[in-house]
C-alpha cells in the first residue's frame, strides 16, 4: 500500500504464515515516527510520481526549444520526493511511446541534463538534451517509480534557412541535370551531428511547369556543423531558380529565396542529319549535354532558324521564322540525346539550333544544318518549246517547299549544257524561266519558258536560296523549220542568183529565236544537198522567231533546199519548191584549143558564173571523159584535159550540176592531134626520155575542118 504524506496509516487485513517480524518505522508528515512489526512477506510503497504542469520561465513556448540543448524545464506535480536523502531523479522526454525509433534522432527519448528537486515532492527543474522534433512530452521516474508522460508536449525549434553555398559552383548555378555536386545550407536549429540525426533537404520553383517545376529532394543531406551548416548533393533535374527548405526533425523550414541554385543550360555539340526534307518528314538527332532524364515530364522544345539575316520581304515567314520540331524527347539515360520525331515544313540553309530544357534555353548552336535543296527528277516537256517563249514546263522532283505559299517562290534558270556539239553562245547562255511556282506540295513545279534557242536544255531550281545540282533530265527548243524564202530586195531572182553571193535573201520559217539582245543570237542557212551549194553569210534574225535575213555567198547549183540552224539545231530540209538556184556557167571560149589525143592538155575556160574556188560540182567533160580541174575561178577554168581520139571535139563544161551556155558552137571547139615519129615505141606519154644519137623529126598532122558557126 503506498503512503501518502500526512496521512495516517491504517494496517489491515495483515496476514503472513511467516513468524519472522520486521520493525518498520514509518514517518508522516508532520514528523511522527510509529514503529509497527510486519511480517517480512508483506511490502509498502509510495504513490508514483505525477506530472501535473511543464513550464519554462526563459522560454516564451515550449515550441521554441533550442537544438543545441540547455533550456530550463520546470516539472511540477506531486510525489517527487522531499529535498533531504538525494533522491534520484531522472527526467525523459520523446514522442509517444509507440513511435519511439533510437535509429532517428527525432524519435529517440531524450534523457534531460542536471534534474533538480527545487520544492519538495512537488518541483523538480531540469535542462533540455542537444536534439530535434516535436509534440515530445514528458516522465519523470523517482526511486525506480516512473510517472505518465505528460499531457503538455514540447518541440525543439524548426530549422531556419539563411544562406546557400557551393564549394563545385560558387555561382549555384551550372550544376549537371544527372545530379551531384554540392550544396551546403547554412542556418539555425539543424541539430547535433550526429548520423541519426536525419535530415533533408528539398528545392522547388513553383514558376516552372512540368518536371522543372516538381520538388526536388536533395542527396544524402547531413549536418557538418552543429546546427548551422548541412549539406547535400543536388539530384537528378532540370530547371532554375530553385528556392531551397530544410526539414529537421520532421520540421520543415521557410523556402528560402535570398539565393536559389539552378542546373545547367542544356548545350548542342552534333545535330544530326546533314539536310531536312522540306515536307517535315525528318527524324532529328541533337547531341550534347545537360538535357535532363527520359521522363514524360521533361519538356524538351527545339526551334530553329537562319543565323544570317534574310530578306523577309523577298522571302517571308517561310524561310525567316523560328519553327518548331515537332514529338521530342530525351533518348536513354546520359541526359545527351534528344529526338525529334520530325523537323517543321520549311526551306533554307545554315540552320541553327536552340533546345529549351527547364525553361533554360541553351545557346545558339555553333553547327548548323540545313533543309535540303532541291532536286529535280523529270521534265515535261522533253522538246519542241517555242523559241518566243512562254510554254509551260513543269519539273518534278523533291525538296521544293510547300504549296500555295506566297513566301516560297521557286527560281528556274536553265541553259544548253556545256559541251553540247554545234551550241551557240545565246544557248549557253542561262535563261529565267517565269510565273514559277509550287503546284504540288515539295514535289511540283510549274514555270513558264523564257525566249530562247538550243537543245539539250538542262535545267536549275533554286528553293530558299539553295540551288539543285544541273537536272538529269533534258528538254529542247523546238528545231528551226523553213517554210519559204523571199527577195530581200528588189532585183534579186530567187531563180537566178549571181554565183559570186552578195545579193539579199530572207527565209521566213519558225522557232528561228529572238532578234538582237545582248547575246548575239547565231544562225545560218545552209542550201544544197550537201555537195552543191554553200551557206548563206552574214545571216541574221530580222523578224524575231519568223524570218532570217542574209546575204548570199559565193555559189553554184539549181534548186537548192534551204537548211536553217538555230542554235545548234538544224532543220528539216525545206520542201519541194522552196529552194533557190545560182545562175548557169556561161562559156565564152577555150585556151588552147587543140592538144594531144594523149592528155594532159592544160586548157583554161572562159566565161562567167562559174562560182569560185569553194564551188562544188564544177565538171570539164571530154569525149564524156572528166577532167581534172586545176583551179576555178568566177570567170575561168583550168583544166587538164582527159585522153581522147585524135578528132575534133566539143567540151562540155558544168558547174554545179548546170550544163554551161555558150556565146557560140565553136567556144568549146578542140582538135585533138595525134604525134608522130617518136621513138621508142613505148614510154612516157609527155617527154622526159629521149635516147642518144637518135635524132627524129616529129611534125603534126592535122585534121582541118572548114566549117564555122
Amino acid at each position: 500500500m503506498p503512503f501518502a504524506r500526512g496521512k495516517a496509516a491504517v494496517l489491515t487485513g495483515m496476514s503472513c504464515r511467516s513468524h519472522t517480524a520486521l520493525k518498520v518505522k514509518l514517518t508522516f508528515y508532520p514528523t511522527m515516527p510509529i514503529y509497527f512489526v510486519r511480517p517480512r512477506c508483506c511490502a509498502a510503497r509510495y504513490f508514483a510520481p505525477v506530472i501535473s504542469t511543464v513550464t519554462s520561465s526563459l522560454l516564451a513556448s515550449l515550441q521554441e526549444l533550442s537544438t543545441s540543448g540547455g533550456d530550463r524545464i520546470t516539472l511540477t506535480g506531486d510525489y517527487f520526493g522531499p529535498l533531504k536523502g538525494g533522491t534520484a531523479i531522472n527526467a525523459n522526454y520523446s514522442v509517444i511511446s509507440s513511435s519511439i525509433d533510437p535509429s532517428y534522432l527525432a524519435l529517440s527519448v531524450f534523457r534531460a541534463d542536471f534534474c533538480n528537486l527545487t520544492k519538495a515532492h512537488v518541483e523538480v527543474v531540469c535542462a533540455t538534451a542537444a536534439g530535434v522534433g516535436t509534440n515530445l512530452r514528458w516522465t519523470i521516474a523517482v526511486a525506480d517509480q516512473a510517472s505518465g508522460t505528460s499531457d503538455t508536449s514540447m518541440a525543439y525549434l524548426p530549422p531556419t534557412v539563411t544562406d546557400l553555398s557551393s564549394t563545385m559552383h560558387p555561382s549555384l548555378s551550372g550544376f549537371r541535370t544527372i545530379g551531384g555536386g554540392d550544396v551546403v545550407i547554412t542556418g539555425t536549429n539543424f541539430g547535433p551531428a550526429r548520423d541519426i540525426n536525419q535530415v533533408s533537404a528539398s528545392y522547388l520553383n513553383s514558376d516552372l511547369s512540368g518536371l522543372a517545376g516538381e520538388t526536388y529532394s536533395g542527396i544524402s543531406c547531413e549536418v557538418k556543423k552543429v546546427d548551422t551548416e548541412m549539406i547535400c548533393e543536388m539530384a537528378v533535374g532540370v530547371g532554375s531558380g530553385h528556392g531551397w527548405l530544410a526539414t529537421v526533425g520532421g520540421q520543415a523550414s521557410n523556402r528560402f529565396s535570398g539565393r536559389t541554385t539552378s542546373y545547367a543550360a542544356p548545350n548542342i555539340t552534333v545535330i544530326s542529319p546533314n539536310e531536312m526534307n522540306t515536307d517535315g518528314s525528318t527524324s532529328i538527332t541533337l547531341t550534347g549535354e545537360d538535357f535532363g532524364p527520359n521522363d514524360a515530364d521533361n519538356f524538351v522544345v527545339v526551334t530553329y532558324r537562319p543565323v544570317t539575316k534574310t530578306d523577309a520581304g523577298r522571302y517571308g515567314e517561310l524561310m525567316t521564322s523560328t519553327k518548331t520540331a515537332v514529338r521530342c524527347f530525351v533518348e536513354g539515360s546520359d541526359h545527351d540525346r534528344i529526338v525529334c520525331d520530325g523537323s517543321a515544313v520549311g526551306i533554307g540553309s545554315g540552320l541553327a539550333f536552340h533546345v529549351v530544357v527547364g525553361g533554360q534555353k541553351s545557346n545558339r548552336s555553333s553547327v548548323t544544318i540545313a533543309y535540303a535543296p532541291p532536286s529535280i527528277a523529270n521534265l515535261v516537256p522533253l522538246k519542241g518549246l517555242a523559241t518566243s517563249g512562254g510554254e509551260a514546263i513543269t519539273l518534278t522532283g523533291t525538296n521544293f517547299g510547300p504549296a500555295n505559299e506566297s513566301s516560297n517562290i521557286p527560281e528556274v534558270r536553265y541553259k544548253t549544257a556545256s559541251g553540247t556539239s554545234g551550241a551557240t553562245p545565246l544557248a549557253l547562255l542561262f535563261k529565267n524561266a517565269t510565273r514559277c511556282s509550287v503546284t504540288e506540295d515539295h514535289i511540283q513545279i510549274t514555270c513558264f519558258t523564257a525566249v530562247g534557242v538550243g537543245r539539250n536544255v538542262r535545267l536549275l531550281v533554286t528553293i530558299g536560296k539553295q540551288e539543285s545540282t544541273q537536272s538529269s533530265a533534258a528538254t529542247s527548243y523546238a528545231e528551226p523549220s523553213v517554210t519559204g524564202v523571199v527577195v530581200g530586195e528588189a532585183g534579186v531572182n530567187l531563180r537566178n542568183l549571181l554565183t559570186v553571193g552578195g545579193e539579199n535573201i530572207t527565209v521566213v520559217g519558225t522557232n528561228f529565236g529572238p532578234r538582237g539582245g545582248a547575246i548575239y543570237n547565231d544562225v545560218a542557212i545552209a542550201y544544197g544537198d550537201g555537195s552543191l551549194g554553200s551557206n548563206e553569210s552574214d545571216c541574221k534574225v530580222s523578224v524575231a522567231h519568223t524570218a532570217i535575213s542574209c546575204t548570199t555567198s559565193a555559189g553554184v547549183g539549181a534548186n537548192l533546199s534551204l537548211i536553217a540552224t538555230v542554235g545548234g539545231q538544224r532543220s528539216d530540209i525545206s520542201a519541194a519548191g522552196i529552194h533557190v538556184s545560182y545562175r548557169p556557167p556561161f562559156v565564152v571560149s577555150m585556151n588552147p584549143n587543140s592538144g594531144s589525143s594523149l592528155g594532159d592538155t592544160e586548157v583554161t575556160v572562159s566565161g562567167m558564173y562559174f562560182g569560185n574556188s569553194n564551188a562544188r560540182g564544177t565538171d570539164v567533160f571530154l569525149d564524156g571523159n572528166a577532167s581534172k580541174i586545176k583551179s576555178v575561178s568566177e570567170t575561168a577554168i583550168i583544166v587538164e584535159l582527159p585522153r581522147s581520139t585524135a578528132s575534133l571535139h566539143y567540151v562540155a563544161v558544168s558547174v554545179g550540176g548546170q550544163y554551161a551556155k555558150y556565146s557560140r558552137k565553136s567556144a568549146t571547139r578542140y582538135y585533138a592531134y595525134r604525134p608522130v615519129g617518136l621513138t621508142p615505141g613505148s614510154g612516157p606519154v609527155r617527154g622526159g626520155d629521149c635516147r642518144q644519137g637518135e635524132r627524129q623529126i616529129f611534125f603534126q598532122q592535122f585534121i582541118y575542118w572548114s566549117a564555122y558557126w
